[in-house]
């Protein structure tokens, strides 16, 4: 397993843990959703939805592996 893959393999399983956490407490108004592009190394966690008559479009995690190195963009 290369350096990349080991990495992909941790982000994945945080977010995912962090996922069924939020789960846990449901708006049944906002949906949380998670993409893994495993191709381009980037990983999004984020909020999509409508409160309160107002759109929400938020992402709560983005991170991306460029060059062997984990880069941490939204949290």
């Amino acid at each position: 397993m290369s350096k990349s893959e080991h990495y992909q393999n941790i982000i994945k399983k945080i977010l995912t843990q962090y996922d069924r956490i939020s789960s846990q407490v449901p708006d049944p108004d906002i949906d949380e959703v998670l993409i893994f592009d495993d191709e381009r190394s980037q990983y999004l966690w984020f909020n999509i939805g409508w409160k309160n008559n107002r759109r929400v479009n938020t992402a709560s995690v983005y991170v991306r592996i460029k060059n062997e190195k984990i880069y941490i963009e939204e949290d």
